[in-house]
């Protein structure tokens, strides 16, 4: 497929995540993206020590992930792992209570690597939900690890995400 197309068929991908009540399962470009948050305005960013860190959206290796599809559509969500170019995953470190994004070996079928990827409850971009705990992917600051919480569960932008180029 060329270059232009890809562009096309990948705007028109985002175009339809962010329309409310789209009723399909939300499906990210074929491509690799930054992670943004929408309510802080920072992405994931690889860290040293297999850290995942908030920073500002400069486009280094570290912003650079790959969204791959690693389950069936889950009514308007679908399965996937976050994966870096070294072949290090995002994964939820910690329990029902906190869990902290960090970097991992790639496992395909381990459950703290794999988010549903669901449209955003409230305004556009999607939602990051944990397989393994089911709670939303959220950041409050720059400089923090994205992280799910028992106790947070619904911190409306906090919880919301773009893709950038």
């Amino acid at each position: 497929m060329n270059r232009i197309m890809k562009t096309v068929l990948t705007a028109a991908g985002l175009a339809a995540m962010a329309l409310p009540g789209t009723a399909h399962a939300a499906e990210p470009p074929d491509a690799w993206v930054q992670l943004r948050n929408v309510a802080v305005g920072g992405c994931a960013d690889a860290a040293p020590y297999d850290a995942v860190r908030i920073g500002p959206c400069d486009g280094s290796p570290g912003q650079r992930w790959l969204l791959e599809r690693v389950g069936p559509d889950q009514g308007d969500a679908t399965l996937y792992r976050l994966r870096q170019r070294d072949w290090r995953c995002a994964e939820l470190s910690g329990d029902l209570g906190w869990a902290q994004l960090r970097l991992g070996s790639c496992e395909f079928y381990a459950p703290n690597q794999a988010f549903l990827l669901r449209p955003a409850r409230y305004g556009g971009g999607v939602e990051l939900i944990g397989q393994e705990y089911h709670q939303a992917l959220k950041v409050y600051e720059y400089g923090q690890a994205p992280f799910t919480s028992a106790t947070m569960d619904w911190p409306g932008d906090y919880a919301v995400w773009s893709f950038g180029y």
